[in-house]
């Protein structure tokens, strides 16, 4: 067969045995090199470091200063300005104001005469009403 050209592929000589001078040599000789193999899986080590860091115990990494004392700025801003509105709405409360015309508009000049017209209107439907129901 080495004088011939090469020949296609069978379908069946993919799972072919490799050819062996002795198969019992052959089996050890693999057996040998598949527990070497395992040998060597149990004792690799992990290429990623999973550790936790170092730097983790170190209190300037744990506490952001810099955000905090600007929380703490925010927050005494937030009381400063409740207390001046506090301070307004007391100074609000206090003060005892009483209704102007002048805030409610210019005084109704006919205010009396439509007054006496709705009073005479409901007159004339009352006595109205009395002749309906005496009818």
């Amino acid at each position: 067969r080495l004088g011939r050209a090469a020949s296609p592929k069978k379908a069946g000589d993919m799972y072919r045995a490799i050819p062996v001078a002795n198969k019992a040599c052959a089996e050890r000789a693999r057996n040998r090199h598949h527990e070497m193999h395992k040998e060597r899986i149990k004792q690799m080590k992990a290429q990623v470091d999973n550790s936790e860091p170092h730097v983790i115990h170190m209190d300037h990494v744990r506490h952001n200063l810099k955000r905090e004392q600007m929380l703490e700025e925010r927050y005494c801003q937030i009381d400063r300005d409740n207390t001046m509105l506090l301070q307004r709405m007391s100074e609000m409360m206090k003060q005892t104001r009483t209704p102007t015309r002048s805030a409610s508009g210019p005084p109704s000049l006919g205010r009396d005469a439509r007054k006496h017209e709705l009073m005479r209107i409901t007159q004339e439907n009352g006595a109205i009403l009395k002749r309906i129901q005496h009818a």
